[in-house]
């Protein structure tokens, strides 16, 4: 066990070793990768320090270079003169004289503008886009000069649209100002010309707006974000004309004394996005209104330290190789003399690990000679066969073995095939022992001898005749589970049968149900088709006593006409007969394309002549294309009737009698819905009522007159074609039933019938 102690020493001493040299490592690196960054960006601070200061000088000498011009202006020429009386003569030549100005001292323009801001005279009088007749009243610049002060702005001409700085003087008519004096510089000669790629510079306004840049694509975009009130105010101010301010990408990642790093993301290619860190300094210009930036950029830095950290790095490595070759070359040394020892104690113990082995295994071992001689059995075989090493030491083999199994045995050991054989073996008291024997062969200077491996095997014996018995009785009750799973088969086919004998049972009840339903629809009109029947008949009985008395008159083309209006009275019964005959005609009960506005149609017809007896406006609102649902026509129409019934019981005694009826269609989780509503100004449904209005058997009428299956049937119907149909009430007043069912595609021939009720109408 003393190797194993040392080498487990060892391992941690290298783990140890190896953990410190890492550290060690990574600690060096980050002590040059900070030395690198704080050295790196010391000499980057002072560059930006001295190019910031640099640039504000050169920006404000080119400001103060025009700041007195205007005034200088005012007082060498008679402005005041040519404001109080503007002819148009000394208008041209102040026009001249500007443009001259303008020429000499190298500006955009300069121009006059009167008491109410609005130029007179300016120097591209003669361009397009002159400055003569425009109003600038609301530039700051020209608020500041009229009240008698000195202005400055900067912006986005109005005219032009170029970036352009202001200055602005007044024009006095004693101590008054009757007018302005602009003078304007294009900023895009202000810019200064930048040729290090690594160096960025920005003017911002104090909302943080950048006005000058020598990136272009950070023109007029923000630093950070700005409010609502703050882009209302920026709009009103006409500073930027109609520019979309667009905060820029812009993030402070670190903040130093008087400087800080920022990250840039740019954005000339959406799919490569690139973000720069910089590291930035400002000033300020307040006679400008700017901010001044100045940033420049820390790839060098990021750089330098790559350099340096990989630099440390490389002989840092070099170092530890240099002592881990140095240390394993005493490793090796010291190896060796152990290994030496080791290897000398190994070969001694490994005869005696060998006879532990052979001594402790759970297995019986026997070896022999060629004739079949005992010269070793180990502790489990003698314990197995009752026999120690001296009683059967020089002892043949076979007397081990019971005199059946003698023959295989020798068989067993004339082949030594290695292969497991299962023998009765004999204790020394005679008793039978089964064993698993394995034979194999030895090979010794002397010659080749055996060795037989033993197990006992009485267990397993056991345990196989425990499971043959068990195998037998569970083939027994296999026998007995398969004859009572047989007669519960034969018992649940009768009960499915007779379960299928109640489905169609009960699919003929409802079928007569539905019927019934029909009928006593007929029933609830019959007073109004007999009023819509004794009308015809009336006329009929008339028409025709008219014509005896014609023909008793000789009066041939009277009688004539009296029986041609027999002729149409009388079809006009049989159109009615018809229609309840088809309406009180049983359900095939098989799905088809059918058209919803035909349906509709139809089932308002049955009641027209209800409708105009008890004088029911009704509104109908049907869309131009029609609308095909899959659904059994008669039983679709026997919905729609049942809900068009009870919207004429709901309005039945009402002074306001109106019933709505309208077809549409929507889309809901991408699926095309045709909705069926019919309203009406009844009453509406009590909230107890409403949550069982589809139960069967239930009934609001009074009397027990209304056996309450119609809404039930019909809730039944809607769910056989895959809809639904739901209740609620108006808030105007009265409910509304609404039949939701999915939208087919339409069939080839358009089944729609030529008939038609129009789009809206009303019956009295």
């Amino acid at each position: 066990m003393t190797p194993t102690v040392q080498t487990d020493s060892n391992d941690g001493h290298s783990l140890l070793s190896s953990l410190g040299m890492l550290l060690l490592f990574i600690f060096i690196i980050w002590q040059v990768a900070a030395w690198t960054e704080h050295y790196e960006l010391s000499q980057l601070e002072s560059q930006a320090r001295n190019e910031l200061t640099l640039n504000i000088a050169s920006l404000r000498g080119k400001l103060d270079k025009y700041e007195f011009l205007p005034e200088i202006l005012v007082n060498k020429q008679n402005l005041a003169g040519v404001l109080r009386e503007p002819k148009p003569d000394s208008i041209q030549q102040l026009n001249a004289i500007l443009k001259n100005f303008k020429q000499i001292t190298d500006v955009s323009d300069i121009y006059l503008l009167d008491e109410k801001g609005t130029t007179i005279a300016a120097s591209n009088w003669q361009n397009p886009k002159s400055f003569i007749g425009q109003n600038f009243s609301y530039r700051p610049y020209y608020q500041q000069a009229i009240n008698g002060q000195s202005g400055r702005f900067y912006g986005l001409g109005t005219t032009s649209g170029e970036r352009g700085y202001y200055f602005s003087y007044p024009v006095f008519s004693g101590s008054s100002p009757i007018g302005v004096l602009v003078v304007k510089i294009v900023v895009k000669n202000l810019e200064i010309p930048w040729k290090d790629p690594r160096t960025e510079f920005i003017v911002t306004d104090p909302d943080g707006i950048i006005f000058i840049t020598s990136r272009r694509e950070w023109l007029l975009h923000s630093i950070h974000n700005l409010s609502n009130h703050d882009l209302e105010r920026i709009h009103t101010s006409k500073r930027y004309g109609e520019q979309d301010i667009k905060p820029l990408a812009y993030r402070v990642a670190q903040t130093f004394d008087e400087g800080m790093l920022v990250k840039i993301a740019s954005d000339r290619d959406t799919d490569n996005i690139q973000v720069n860190t910089y590291l930035q300094f400002n000033r300020a210009m307040p006679n400008a209104g700017w901010h001044l930036h100045i940033l420049k950029n820390t790839q060098n830095v990021r750089t330098e330290i790559l350099k340096n950290s990989l630099l440390a790095a490389g002989i840092y490595m070099v170092l530890v190789l240099l002592t881990l070759y140095s240390l394993q070359r005493q490793r090796i040394q010291r190896e060796r003399v152990r290994h030496d020892r080791e290897t000398k104690k190994a070969l001694e113990a490994n005869e005696a690990r060998i006879r532990a082995i052979l001594d402790n295994t759970k297995a019986g071992i026997i070896t022999m000679d060629r004739a079949g001689k005992v010269d070793y059995i180990n502790p489990t075989a003698e314990v197995l066969f009752g026999y120690q090493l001296h009683e059967l030491h020089g002892h043949n083999f076979s007397d081990l073995i019971n005199h059946h199994h003698k023959p295989h045995c020798q068989q067993a050991l004339t082949e030594a095939s290695s292969h497991p054989i299962e023998v009765q073996g004999l204790r020394k008291d005679r008793q039978p022992v089964p064993v698993e024997m394995i034979i194999s062969m030895m090979g010794r200077s002397q010659g080749s001898d055996y060795m037989i491996t033993l197990h006992d095997i009485t267990e397993r014996k056991q345990h196989e005749e425990a499971l043959q018995a068990a195998y037998d009785e569970m083939e027994n009750r296999v026998v007995e589970r398969t004859q009572d799973l047989t007669e519960t088969n034969d018992r649940l086919k009768q009960e499915i049968e007779q379960h299928r004998h109640t489905a169609e049972t009960l699919q003929k009840t409802q079928d007569e149900l539905i019927q019934a339903a029909k009928l006593a629809v007929l029933g609830q009109m019959s007073a109004s088709i007999n009023h819509e029947l004794n009308q015809p008949l009336a006329a009929i009985r008339t028409y025709a006593e008219n014509s005896v008395t014609f023909i008793q008159r000789d009066q041939p083309d009277m009688a004539q006409g009296n029986l041609e209006q027999i002729v149409e009275l009388t079809d006009r019964m049989a159109t009615i007969s018809a229609q309840l005959k088809l309406f009180a005609r049983k359900s095939e009960g098989q799905l088809a394309i059918v058209s919803v506005q035909a349906t509709i149609q139809y089932a308002l017809r049955l009641f027209r002549p209800q409708l105009e007896k008890e004088q029911i406006a009704l509104n109908i609102t049907l869309p131009d294309q029609d609308l095909f649902v899959r659904a059994d026509a008669v039983r679709l129409e026997q919905v729609i009737v049942n809900l068009i019934s009870n919207a004429l019981l709901a309005v039945s005694g009402r002074r306001e009698k109106l019933i709505t009826v309208s077809l549409r269609q929507a889309q809901r989780d991408s699926n095309n819905l045709a909705i069926i509503d019919v309203a009406d100004s009844g009453a509406g449904i009590t909230s107890k009522n409403l949550r069982q209005i589809f139960t069967p058997f239930f009934s609001t009428r009074e009397g027990g007159k209304g056996l309450g299956l119609g809404l039930s049937i019909s809730y039944r119907i809607i769910s056989d074609f895959g809809g639904s149909i739901t209740a609620f009430n108006r808030p105007e007043g009265g409910a509304t039933l609404r039949v939701t069912l999915p939208i087919a595609e339409a069939p080839e021939v358009n089944s729609r019938p030529s008939a038609s009720l129009p789009e809206k109408n009303s019956y009295r």
